[in-house]
């Protein structure tokens, strides 16, 4: 995925660039990024959008592809049931969710020489949670690791009340 999307944003390679994703997303920005700063590009910011990772097997073990019914329930939650969608369009979606679950217990996010900024959720979570979420990007951040919080949990975070202020966010690394 790295790959693919790096082809797709070659022509703008030239500017500012703020890579960022949410969850799974983080990971493939956070892979992103690195390969950029290992190529030489110095610009680039990576924005973890309460991207979680672990560096112990029994951990991410325990990520495991979803049944429907709790995927429907993800699905509802994150505004992606509407009128007139398809079963097919579902079933489609429930399969990259899958995927990109054991893509993500499959990848061991490496360092990276590249710029990382995690905005984490801290609705649900305990202070341990927290610093343990911050010190598995900390290990990987070979020029410092800046940590937002935002008080909501993983799925408003890209609601109203998160996402102004990762708009917010994405604006000063831009500006930087």
């Amino acid at each position: 995925m790295a790959d693919d999307y790096l082809r797709l944003i070659e022509p703008l390679l030239d500017g500012p660039l703020v890579l960022t994703g949410l969850s799974f997303g983080g990971l493939v920005a956070h892979e992103m990024g690195r390969r950029l700063a290992l190529a030489g590009h110095t610009g680039p910011s990576v924005v973890l959008l309460d991207t979680h990772g672990s560096d112990e097997d029994a951990r991410r073990a325990e990520i495991e592809p979803v049944g429907m019914a709790e995927f429907r329930q993800k699905l509802v939650k994150f505004n992606g049931m509407y009128p007139g969608i398809e079963d097919e369009q579902i079933e489609r979606y429930f399969r990259v969710y899958n995927h990109n679950r054991l893509a993500a217990r499959a990848y061991r996010a490496p360092s990276t020489p590249a710029r990382l900024v995690l905005l984490q959720a801290t609705r649900g979570l305990d202070a341990p949670a927290s610093r343990a979420a911050g010190d598995f990007w900390r290990r990987r951040a070979g020029n410092g690791l800046r940590v937002e919080r935002l008080a909501c949990d993983h799925w408003e975070i890209l609601e109203p009340a998160g996402v102004s202020r990762v708009a917010a966010l994405l604006a000063s690394e831009l500006a930087r």
